[in-house]
């Protein structure tokens, strides 16, 4: 709550964000960081439409990651409401994001454990979801990638038409 209180300090106010890149004792890697994340603000403040358009979007593939999460385990039998699955993802999703262990492995899973045992699901099948939700975007990608290559070489760029 802390984290998504400064979130949105900082990106309705950004020039609280502005005195804190110029805090004394501030590491310059961190002082250049929060310059990159301020001139990116400056950029997009004033495409309202364009904002509007990426949260929008943003929304939809949240929403599409937690139906994906929501179908996977109604295929294992796991009964939780859809609803749920909108809390957790993200919640889940952004400890795995973090740059603790490769690609989230272990921070995923823990979280999915953590998260379905408070709905009375038992440890062994939340683990079993939580590999299947990293597995199946996998070797559908793979799958994708084998098809490309197999096929991909041959095709022609039509002209452009004017």
């Amino acid at each position: 709550a802390l984290a998504a209180g400064l979130l949105i300090i900082f990106l309705t106010r950004p020039q609280v964000l502005s005195r804190a890149s110029g805090l004394p004792g501030l590491p310059t890697a961190v002082r250049e960081r929060l310059r990159r994340i301020l001139d990116a603000m400056a950029a997009v403040s004033g495409a309202r439409r364009v904002s509007a358009q990426a949260l929008l979007l943003s929304l939809g593939l949240s929403a599409s990651s937690a139906f994906f999460h929501w179908s996977v385990a109604r295929a294992l039998a796991i009964d939780v409401p859809l609803l749920v699955f909108f809390v957790i993802v993200p919640t889940v999703m952004l400890a795995a994001s973090l740059p603790i262990t490769l690609n989230g492995l272990g921070i995923r899973e823990l979280g999915f454990v953590a998260f379905l045992g408070i709905q009375g699901v038992p440890a062994s099948s939340a683990a079993v979801f939580a590999f299947l939700v990293f597995a199946l975007p996998l070797v559908f990608a793979l799958a994708g990638g084998v098809l490309f290559l197999a096929g991909g070489r041959n095709r022609t760029v039509p002209e452009e038409t004017t």
